[in-house]
């Protein structure tokens, strides 16, 4: 292999290219031929790429006569002496991470992609954690991996289960020692259900608050991730876990550089057409579509574009769209999706159900229910916002509002296709039960106010995530109960809950577990599961959750 600033002639003629590594090799002709006057040329060229810069020096000579010897020495001395100063340059270092191309291509590169979760609190019950994440940076060459440098919104507390993407970007290959990540503006609710304040909220209350957060950034530089060396086409992930036992101090103060308080890990190998990452109830509402192709926003300001194929399956109600293919898709409408992201940085829809049609002005809530009030009917309900559709400054991330219920509203489940076993209702107000997370359209204005409130005609039941110990395991009946719930659960007004029926099917999927079904389970395990809220009244337990994922927590930490 030639090293990549090695000088080279070119000679053309009548139309034919011919092209050595010796830039001697075709200077001399043979004695007593004069070297002819049009159409041949001599090109010494020497390219180096540093550091994704492309520098290229060509010394370009034309055969008007001269001497060959004059020629020779012209070229010789003007191509390696480009060569020494572009070396000189690289091994004095002041390119870090130099790599090297020939020809007119691009720099070497490849798809760097970064997602995030989290894992919950046990010593107080946060309903809602918002943060942004300002910077990804990796070192040396201070190469930002998000994209346009654009900050992102996040809402931990839905991450317990599923992880969501930062971004996937194109980076340069080659050797980093580091990764920086950069945070701001924390937002917490939480239920203080200690006896007496706790950072000025009272004993009892739902609280949001701006806690302190130091420092604002975290650096890996250490094994088993950096050194990391990144090679050409070659698609790389990695997954950042925010602990939030380990982040949340006694004072509800914010420690990123508390022990295993941010965790990295590297993604399975995957190929540029294969998954990478499974992400799961990614919420948009459709901006654009083309064919087999659609555009959504999330309610953070995130543009995602989205594919499909033969294997997406579409949840569109036969009353709106008797189709129930890509045709349903339109501008407008709020969906929830299940999607692939593969190592190309791509992302292929598995699953797109209709949570909501086109309507002008509409704005939906989802959050989870904290408190019911009304007997025997129940007339409203308070929930913590977790997702604002579209976005607006009457409602935010983490706001406690009252939701006024209709009596003529209508319910309903957002079923992603999943099977649901008999005896379990979302049908009325009777089905209403704190920890459910719902989505409700709003009719009309929110009124201002502490809390805020508004009027719904429609209540959603879609998957809440909890994250508790392994109580009971029933394999005949491919359940098992789940306890250790926080105060949140066991103080819920006007139904305490001590424990939740996990039912499970062939359709729950087991993650970060030694097996796929209930036998890698055992009483003591931490979970964190997901599933469909129900208020069972007259089961075992007060509420039983139709599981669509069980993660294990064990193995992680």
């Amino acid at each position: 292999m030639a090293f990549p600033g090695t000088p080279r002639s070119i000679s053309h003629r009548n139309g034919q290219r011919d092209e050595q590594l010796n830039p001697f090799s075709r200077i001399a002709s043979p004695k007593g031929q004069a070297p002819p006057i049009q159409g041949q040329l001599i090109l010494c060229e020497s390219r180096l790429n540093l550091s994704g810069h492309s520098l290229q020096v060509l010394v370009i000579l034309l055969k008007m006569g001269h001497p060959w010897e004059k020629l020779m020495r012209k070229c010789a001395w003007r191509c390696w002496l480009s060569i020494a100063i572009l070396g000189f340059a690289a091994g004095c270092g002041r390119f870090p991470g130099a790599t090297t191309s020939g020809g007119g291509s691009s720099p070497p590169s490849t798809q760097f992609s970064l997602t995030i979760r989290d894992t919950p609190p046990s010593n107080v019950s946060v309903l809602a954690f918002g943060i942004q994440v300002t910077g990804a940076v990796l070192q040396p060459g201070n190469v930002s991996l998000l994209s346009s440098g654009n900050s992102v919104q996040l809402e931990l507390t839905q991450l317990q289960t599923e992880a969501t993407l930062l971004s996937s970007l194109s980076v340069p290959a080659g050797n980093y020692t580091s990764l920086t990540v950069t945070f701001a503006n924390p937002r917490l609710t939480i239920l203080n259900s200690a006896n007496s304040a706790i950072a000025g909220c009272p004993a009892g209350a739902v609280c949001q608050f701006s806690p302190s957060i130091s420092p604002l950034s975290t650096t890996f530089s250490t094994g088993p991730n950096f050194p990391l060396t990144l090679l050409q086409g070659v698609p790389v992930g990695f997954e950042l876990d925010l602990d939030l036992n380990g982040i949340i101090q006694t004072d509800l103060s914010l420690n990123l550089s508390a022990a295993n308080a941010v965790n990295l890990t590297q993604l399975p190998a995957a190929q540029a057409n294969s998954q990478l990452a499974d992400l799961n109830d990614v919420r948009g509402t459709v901006q654009s579509f083309t064919t087999n192709q659609f555009t959504m926003v999330q309610s953070n300001g995130t543009s995602l574009t989205v594919s499909v194929n033969s294997s997406t399956v579409f949840v569109f109600p036969s009353s709106s769209c008797p189709a129930n293919n890509f045709s349903c898709v339109a501008v407008g409408q709020l969906l929830e999706t299940d999607l692939s992201l593969l190592g190309n940085g791509s992302l292929v829809a598995k699953l797109v159900e209709l949570t909501q049609p086109p309507a002008v002005g509409a704005q939906i809530i989802q959050g989870t229910i904290v408190s019911l009030s009304g007997s025997p009917i129940i007339t409203s309900l308070q929930l913590v916002a977790h997702d604002v559709q579209p976005n607006s400054s009457n409602v935010s991330t983490g706001n406690l509002v009252t939701v006024n219920v209709q009596n003529t509203a209508t319910f309903q489940v957002a079923t992603r296709n999943f099977t649901f076993p008999s005896g379990i209702s979302f049908a009325s107000q009777a089905d209403l039960i704190t920890g459910q997370e719902i989505q409700v359209r709003v009719v009309g204005a929110v009124t201002p106010g502490t809390p805020p409130s508004f009027t719904t005609d429609q209540v959603i039941l879609v998957p809440s995530q909890v994250t508790a110990l392994v109580f009971t395991i029933n394999l005949g009946a491919a359940s098992f109960t789940i306890n250790g719930l926080q105060p949140f659960f066991t103080n819920a007004i006007p139904t305490p809950i001590n424990q939740i029926t996990e039912q499970t099917s062939s359709q729950t999927i087991f993650e970060n577990l030694a097996t796929s079904n209930l036998t890698s389970l055992a009483a003591g395990n931490q979970v964190s599961v997901e599933g469909w809220f129900f208020n069972t009244p007259s089961a075992p337990t007060p509420a039983t959750m139709v599981t669509f994922k069980v993660r294990g927590r064990s193995i992680l930490h």
